[in-house]
């Protein structure tokens, strides 16, 4: 079994053509021209590609090579290794892919504008315990409930309901509530069905 040292190599041959030059290849592995890979490391190599040797095989005085050039032993056991990792039809490769989906597509939008709303109810909304607020307040309270309840959640000093306020107060912020859940909802449904026909279509 070839170490995980010889399969980063191989896999950057394949990622660059079919080759990797020692210098500066292998030097990001922390070779240079008078630190060379082990013979045992080279003979390792040497079962998945060719070595190559432009200025001599000992021009430093040991075994330092120009260039690797992987062969079809190689590509095919990196196909094996990644058979292997990948698991039966490649579900654990198609469950990786789903869960960046997820998270690119859903996750991370959906936190960036909760942090906005949030960031937006401590600037301009919110709710002072000793304060009355009347139907104006009720509207403006209603459309932020999400991102101060989430504040309320953490912090139980942060109201997302007036504690004082008046019955017209009451009716337009449930009012404003329910119109910016329902738009909420809504488009949380449109983005996870955009989602699944992305996976499936």
């Amino acid at each position: 079994m070839a170490s995980k040292l010889v399969e980063a190599v191989l896999r950057r041959a394949i990622r660059q053509g079919g080759s990797v030059g020692y210098n500066p290849d292998m030097y990001d592995y922390g070779f240079a021209d008078n630190i060379p890979p082990s013979e045992e490391f080279n003979n390792e190599l040497k079962k998945y590609g060719k070595l190559k040797y432009t200025y001599g095989e000992f021009l430093y005085g040991c075994e330092t090579w120009d260039s690797f050039v992987i062969d079809e032993r190689g590509r095919a056991y990196i196909q094996e290794i990644n058979r292997i990792k990948d698991g039966p039809f490649r579900i654990k490769k198609i469950l990786r892919f789903l869960l960046m989906s997820i998270f690119v597509g859903f996750v991370l939008p959906v936190v960036i504008v909760l942090g906005v709303e949030v960031g937006l109810a401590w600037l301009i909304c919110n709710i002072d315990t000793s304060d009355s607020y009347s139907w104006i307040s009720g509207i403006l309270h209603g459309l932020f409930i999400v991102p101060n309840y989430l504040r309320h959640s953490i912090d139980n000093n942060v109201l997302w309901y007036a504690q004082n306020h008046t019955t017209a107060y009451s009716i337009f912020f449930w009012i404003s509530a329910i119109f910016i859940l329902y738009h909420q909802i809504v488009d949380l449904i449109k983005v996870i069905i955009r989602i699944i026909k992305e996976w499936f279509m």
